[in-house]
């Protein structure tokens, strides 16, 4: 049942192509399990190279660390070429005054996009018509526009999502049928969470009356989809005739029916902060618009409305500081400069300087995984001291070292495909400790212009 609805996902939308290349977002779950399997039993038929992606969302402790290790152990017996993203979601909302779900897609997507882009990859997620009926509901239930009730997208870019014409029960027996291993959440089973209050009290009782529910949900969906695809045409052609100078002519967005003037707004505010537009900065940009003037707080952005233009502004653009890993001399911005060796480890305990400081500025080169770069921190970092057994966030960790403020953004971060390696004046994380198995050493020392 699941391959032929996969199939036939993946030939209606025009997923795939011969030679294509394939980032499966793996979570360890059911779905991306099967998702990833799926992926592999069609491999053949369109010479797919086939990568993994996990994202450690650092929420769950020592579970997020187990779904870690299910994902890279499997990764690895089934010689899957796998990136790790470690992100500590709670901190980042907390930063940027967003709720966690939105922090941590857009964090996730965030790393998967750059992935793709690096590799020339699509991105496939596991998402299920299960996942978009419950996000129709719960859209449903607090409020939303046309495009809320159209469920989660089969494909978005170079997103695609070959589940998205199969069940959760049909996802769960194909694992079964082959075999395959997967984890659970153990926040699945808490209704305190509104998706699994959908999950687990809404749907059954909605399948009661139709037992023919998802199929009406999939031909509904469609329909909406191409009425919001229509709109959003619509308001792309409203919005670049209202463009005027550096902005957008306030005269010809007041002119638009409301349903186009809603869209093009969304798109305005989307394009120029690359941030969603909420239901309350919609209503706030409109309400200026009638009044001629005003100013919209959009998180570090403005929507500012003046003498018959809408434009957006922001912060001055920060240069971050970033430099490929290379042993000798890394200039990373004409100030900074890393001087980078490679030592044997018997050379390393030959040293003349083997002290604690010198642990601090080593790490064991062979734990670093794929390509390594010297950059600042980043929004949701999070890392994980030697001998400490836990994982924190960075504000957290200057926090407690009382790292002070006017420094934090300046200190260099070592980090590769599986994120935080080391931190200048911190030392290196857990994973690339020296150990009794170290056998190359990697010695870091910074000097400031």
């Amino acid at each position: 049942m699941l391959m032929n609805k996969a199939q036939k996902a993946v030939k209606e939308h025009n997923m795939l192509s011969v030679g294509d290349k394939v980032i499966v977002a793996l979570s360890g779950g059911a779905d991306s399990m099967a998702l990833l399997s799926f992926l592999r039993e069609i491999s053949g038929e369109y010479s797919l190279t086939i990568f993994a992606a996990h994202i450690n969302h650092c929420l769950r402790g020592e579970e997020s660390d187990r779904d870690e290790e299910f994902v890279r152990r499997y990764c690895k017996e089934s010689d899957i070429p796998l990136f790790i993203h470690r992100a500590d979601i709670s901190s980042a909302a907390e930063e940027t005054g967003e709720s966690i779900e939105q922090a941590g897609r857009r964090i996730r997507y965030a790393f998967l996009s750059k992935k793709a882009e690096e590799l020339g990859a699509l991105v496939a997620t596991a998402h299920t018509l299960s996942d978009s009926l419950e996000t129709m509901l719960f859209n449903l239930t607090r409020g939303t526009a046309l495009k809320g009730l159209c469920g989660i997208p089969p494909k978005r870019g170079n997103i695609i999502r070959p589940l998205i014409y199969c069940t959760r029960d049909e996802i769960e027996e194909y694992c079964r049928d082959r075999g395959i291993p997967y984890i659970v959440d153990s926040t699945n089973a808490d209704t305190a969470y509104k998706r699994n209050f959908i999950r687990q009290k809404i749907v059954p009782q909605l399948l009661h009356l139709n037992p023919s529910l998802y199929n009406s949900v999939t031909r509904t969906q469609k329909i909406l989809r191409q009425d919001e695809e229509y709109l959003n045409s619509k308001a792309q052609r409203a919005l670049s005739r209202a463009r005027q100078d550096e902005g957008y002519s306030l005269e010809k967005l007041i002119s638009l029916p409301a349903a186009i003037r809603s869209r093009a707004i969304i798109m305005a505010v989307e394009t120029h902060t690359g941030r969603q537009c909420e239901a309350v900065h919609l209503k706030a940009i409109e309400n200026q618009l009638k009044k001629g003037r005003g100013k919209v707080s959009l998180g570090d952005n403005f929507a500012l409305v003046t003498q018959g233009i809408l434009t957006f502004t922001g912060p001055p653009a920060v240069t971050p500081l970033f430099a490929p890993l290379e042993i000798g001399t890394v200039d990373i911005d004409g100030k900074i400069v890393a001087k980078t060796a490679l030592v044997s480890i018997e050379n390393f305990k030959k040293s003349k300087k083997f002290n604690k400081k010198l642990l601090t500025i080593s790490l064991d080169y062979d734990m670093i995984q794929g390509n390594a770069r010297f950059t600042a921190r980043q929004p949701g970092d999070c890392f994980r001291q030697p001998g400490r057994g836990i994982t924190k966030s960075i504000k957290k960790l200057f926090n407690e070292l009382k790292i002070p403020v006017h420094i934090r953004d300046s200190l260099l971060f070592l980090r590769d495909e599986a994120g935080i390696l080391w931190i200048e004046g911190i030392g290196p994380a857990e994973r690339c400790r020296i150990t009794e198995s170290t056998q190359n050493v990697l010695i870091i020392e910074i000097e400031r212009g």
